[in-house]
C-alpha cells in the first residue's frame, strides 16, 4: 500500500453536444489566379480579390462564378474557394551561378510542374551549324569531265564528280567516298548546280541544300567543326564557308528557377531582381545571402515584396530564421523559388541588376465540367473542413450540379444552392424551359440541395456596368445570415430573412408564375414593388411530400447529426450497460431541449435503452441510438377571411362558422 497519502483521479462526465461551428461557404472558381485545386479560405472580398484575380480587380470576360463569390461574402466571413484551371503552367525565369559566364535567361514556355524542370537541360552556348554557299559554273565543250569538289559532313568526307554524257573517270580520291554528277556537254551553271545538289543531299540526311539558280546553299545541321569544302579539281567553282560550324558549351551553373506563386498568364507580369553579399554588402547585410526583390509590371520602380534568401536548407539569419529560398519563397503572394542539387548549395546565384519577367505563364484551355468538377471535390471530404453550404457560381450544367447535390449527400452536413441556367430565363419560352430544366434536364430528387431563379441584376463595380449574375450566392448568403444571427433553422426566405441587395431580376415573376415555379421545387425571387428584393421561397429539390422537403428542416438535422454523431464518438469502446445508455440519453436530450427552446423542434423523444438494445444487439457490441423529431413548420399560406356581419351580432357564435 506504501505510505499514507491522497491520489488525484479525474473523472471527466462532461461531454456534450458540440455547438455549431457556425456556416461556412464553399465555390469553385475558373479563376485567372490561384493555385489550381486547392482550396483556400476567403473571409472578406479583399481576400478574393487578393487571391483570385491579377490586379486585385474582376475584369470583363472574367467568370460570373467571381459575383457569386462577392454576393455570399457579404453575409459571411468564412468562404472555401477552389480554382479549377485546364492546363495551366508556370512561368519561370532561370538564374545562373554567380561564376557563371553566361546570362539569366527566362523560360521561352511554361511548365506544368516546376519540381519536374530539369536543370541544365539546354546548352549554354547553342551550337551553330556550318553554312557553306556554292556558286556554279557552265559546262564549256566537257571540260566539267573528271573534275570535283571535296566537302565534308558529320556523317563523313565525300567528294562530288562531274561525270559529262557519261565519258568521266572517277578519281578515285583515298579515304574518301565518290557521288558521281552525271551532267550534259555544255550544261548551263543552273543545271549543273541543280545536278550538284542532289549529289551532295544523296550524301548525308545531315544536310539541308537550298538552290537559287546557280548557287547553292549546303548547312550542316549538326552544330560543330568540318572540314571547309574546297574546289580541288580546280573547277572554278566559287566557294565561302559563311557560318563555321560551333560545338554547344554546357556546363552545371543554373543555381535557381524562379516561377510564379501558382499557374496562370498572370505570372508574366511578375518580375525579380537579385543582389548577392559579395556583389552588394551593404544591400544585403547578410554573408552567404542574396536579396531577392520582386516587382509587378504595373509599378516597376518599387518592389511588392523582398527577401533576403539562401541557396543551404539550414541557413539561419541573424535572428535565427531559416531563408532557405525554397522555404522563403513559400510565403510570398507572388514568387516560389527551386534551387539546383546539382549545384553546390554554397554558389551564390548571379546578380540580377535589372527586372527580369518570369515568361511562359498560361491560363491553358477553356475550363469544362471535368476540371469543374475536379476542383469541388477538394470540398467534398468532411475530415478536411467544415463546410454548410456549396454553390455553383452560375455553372448551370446538369453534371456539375448533381456533383455539388452527391457532395452534400454524402458529407449529410452541407446543403448546394443551385441556379436556372440564364439561357432558359432569357428566351421568350422562359416557364416552359426553366420548369423543363428542372424537371427534365436536371431531374433531380434530393433534399440536399435547393433550385433557385431568376439571375438578380446587379452593379459591376469594377467596370461600371451592369450585369445578370446567378442567383445561388444571394441564396448560400440569406443561409448564411441566418445562421450568423439565429439558429440555422429558422427559413432563410421572406422579407425578415430572405431580403437581397440587388437592382432588378431578370424575370419579375408574376404570382402565377411564381406559383408554378413553386409547385415545381424552384424557389423563386420575388420583385415586390416599394419593398424590395427577395427570395420567396424555401423548398429543397425532394419530389416527395415530406417535411424534408424544406429547407429549414434540412438545416435542423445538419445542424443535429454531425453535432449528436460527434458526441457519440466519445462512447466508442464503453460498455453497453444501462449506465451508457443513461448517459448518451441525457446528453441528447440536453441537446434537444435547447434546440426545442429555440423553436427547433415542436417535441422530440430520445430512445437509448433496453428497448430497443436487445441482448443480440449487445452480443454484436452494436448501441442503438434512436432520435424522434417533429421539426417546427413555417408558414408558406395564411388564409385570411373578412366576414361582413349587421349590427350587434355575437361574432364568437360565428367563428364555428368559418
Amino acid at each position: 500500500m506504501g505510505a499514507p497519502q491522497v491520489k488525484l483521479r479525474e473523472v471527466d462526465l462532461s461531454t456534450r453536444v458540440p455547438s455549431f461551428a457556425g456556416v461556412y461557404g464553399g465555390i469553385a472558381i475558373p479563376a485567372k489566379k490561384g493555385a489550381v485545386n486547392e482550396r483556400i479560405l476567403l473571409t472578406s472580398d479583399s481576400d478574393l480579390l487578393k487571391y483570385l484575380t491579377p490586379d486585385e480587380r474582376i475584369e470583363v470576360g472574367y467568370d460570373v462564378s467571381y459575383f457569386s463569390a462577392l454576393a455570399f461574402l457579404e453575409k459571411s466571413d468564412k468562404l472555401w474557394a477552389v480554382r479549377a484551371a485546364k492546363n495551366a503552367l508556370y512561368g519561370g525565369a532561370v538564374v545562373k551561378s554567380l561564376s557563371s559566364t553566361t546570362n539569366n535567361y527566362q523560360l521561352q514556355t511554361g511548365i506544368a510542374d516546376p519540381t519536374a524542370f530539369v536543370f541544365d537541360s539546354s546548352p549554354d552556348v547553342a551550337g551553330v551549324a556550318e553554312v557553306t554557299d556554292i556558286t556554279a559554273r557552265a559546262d564549256s565543250s566537257g571540260d566539267l569531265n573528271n573534275k570535283y569538289l571535296e566537302f565534308s559532313t558529320p556523317a563523313g568526307t565525300f567528294y562530288a564528280w562531274f561525270n559529262v554524257n557519261a565519258g568521266g573517270t572517277d578519281p578515285t580520291l583515298a579515304g574518301k567516298t565518290a557521288i558521281p554528277v552525271a551532267i550534259a556537254i555544255d550544261e548551263t551553271a543552273d543545271n549543273v548546280a541543280a545536278a550538284l545538289k542532289t549529289a551532295i543531299e544523296s550524301s548525308s540526311a545531315l544536310v539541308t541544300v537550298a538552290i537559287d539558280a546557280s548557287k547553292i546553299t549546303v548547312t550542316n545541321d549538326n552544330a560543330g567543326d568540318v572540314t571547309d569544302a574546297v574546289d580541288s579539281g580546280t573547277t572554278g567553282f566559287t566557294i565561302s564557308t559563311t557560318t563555321q560550324g560551333v560545338t554547344e558549351v554546357d556546363s552545371t551553373d543554373e543555381s535557381l528557377l524562379f516561377f510564379g506563386a501558382n499557374q496562370g498568364e498572370w505570372n508574366d507580369k511578375i518580375g525579380f531582381t537579385v543582389k548577392t553579399y559579395d556583389t552588394y554588402p551593404d544591400d544585403v547585410k547578410e554573408e552567404g545571402a542574396f536579396l531577392v526583390s520582386i516587382y509587378k509590371f504595373s509599378n516597376q520602380s518599387t518592389p511588392v515584396e523582398t527577401y533576403v534568401c539562401s541557396r543551404q536548407e539550414n541557413k539561419l539569419d541573424g535572428y535565427n530564421r531559416n531563408i532557405f529560398v525554397d522555404e522563403l519563397l513559400q510565403g510570398s503572394n507572388y514568387l516560389r523559388a527551386r534551387s539546383n542539387p546539382s549545384v553546390a548549395d554554397t554558389v551564390q546565384p548571379k546578380d540580377q541588376d535589372t527586372i527580369m519577367w518570369l515568361n511562359g505563364g498560361d491560363d491553358g484551355e477553356a475550363v469544362t465540367d471535368a476540371e469543374m468538377i475536379t476542383a469541388i471535390e477538394e470540398l467534398a471530404n468532411p475530415e478536411n473542413n467544415p463546410l454548410t453550404v456549396i454553390m455553383d457560381g452560375g455553372w448551370t450544367t446538369p453534371a456539375y450540379q448533381r456533383k455539388l447535390d452527391t457532395i452534400c449527400s454524402e458529407r449529410h452536413d452541407c446543403f448546394a444552392c443551385l441556379s436556372v441556367p440564364y439561357a432558359d430565363e432569357a428566351v421568350s419560352s422562359f416557364m416552359t424551359d426553366v420548369v423543363d430544366y428542372r424537371k427534365t434536364e436536371l431531374n433531380l430528387n434530393s433534399s440536399f440541395s435547393g433550385l433557385y431563379s431568376p439571375h438578380a441584376k446587379i452593379y459591376d463595380r469594377f467596370n461600371d456596368r451592369t450585369i445578370f449574375v446567378p442567383p445561388s450566392g444571394y441564396a448560400a448568403a440569406a443561409i448564411s445570415a441566418v445562421g450568423a444571427s439565429m439558429p440555422l433553422w429558422y427559413p432563410p426566405a421572406g422579407f425578415r430573412r430572405g431580403m437581397i441587395n440587388v437592382l432588378d431580376l431578370r424575370r419579375r415573376y408574376t404570382k402565377g408564375q411564381m406559383d408554378l415555379l413553386y409547385d415545381s421545387g424552384i424557389n423563386p425571387l420575388r420583385f415586390a414593388p416599394s419593398r424590395g428584393i427577395l427570395i420567396w421561397g424555401q423548398k429543397t429539390l425532394l419530389s416527395r411530400p415530406s417535411a424534408l422537403d424544406r429547407i429549414n428542416v434540412r438545416m435542423l438535422l445538419m445542424v443535429l447529426e454531425p453535432a449528436i454523431m460527434t458526441a457519440l464518438e466519445d462512447f466508442m469502446f464503453e460498455f453497453n450497460d444501462e449506465t451508457t445508455r443513461a448517459m448518451v440519453t441525457s446528453i441528447i436530450e440536453s441537446k434537444m431541449d435547447s434546440v426545442q427552446a429555440q423553436r427547433g423542434v415542436s417535441s422530440y423523444s430520445v430512445v437509448c435503452s433496453s428497448s430497443n438494445n436487445s441482448p443480440e444487439d449487445i452480443d454484436n457490441k452494436k448501441m442503438n441510438v434512436w432520435l424522434f423529431a417533429a421539426p417546427m413548420n413555417s408558414v408558406e399560406e395564411i388564409p385570411f377571411a373578412v366576414v361582413v356581419t349587421r349590427t350587434g351580432v355575437d361574432f364568437s357564435l360565428l367563428e364555428q362558422a368559418l
